[in-house]
């Protein structure tokens, strides 16, 4: 799971720049809201993907076929991915991402947060 914990959201929020105000605030809500269907982190799925844009090598990427299944054959309007080893129906379409370096992504964004909006 790439998330941020309490730990790392209280970190964040010590800043003094309106960016860090701005991350306390609006994660306070998101937590009130969702520990109460026990998720106790924030879920960083835009932030993964511009990392991953820039530093492809945080996600192990594999070859896959992915379609919108629109014929109601088997489950109408979801997205169908077929992954190797199964055998794929067309030639492969996209990157799947298959795991992250966890680790790695949030030390990065602490990293790249704080550099950026820390008094100097």
């Amino acid at each position: 799971i790439t998330a941020l914990g309490h730990d790392e959201i209280t970190a964040l929020a010590r800043g003094e720049s309106p960016v860090h105000a701005f991350i306390s605030q609006a994660l306070q809500s998101y937590f009130t809201r969702f520990s109460l269907h026990g998720q106790p982190h924030f879920q960083m799925h835009d932030p993964l993907c511009l990392a991953a844009a820039f530093l492809p090598d945080l996600i192990t990427w594999q070859d896959a076929y992915v379609e919108v299944e629109l014929d109601g054959r088997f489950t109408q309007g979801k997205t169908v991915a077929y992954l190797p080893p199964r055998q794929l129906p067309h030639a492969p379409n996209v990157q799947a991402a298959l795991a992250v370096d966890s680790a790695r992504f949030c030390s990065l964004f602490m990293e790249r947060i704080n550099q950026a909006y820390l008094p100097h």
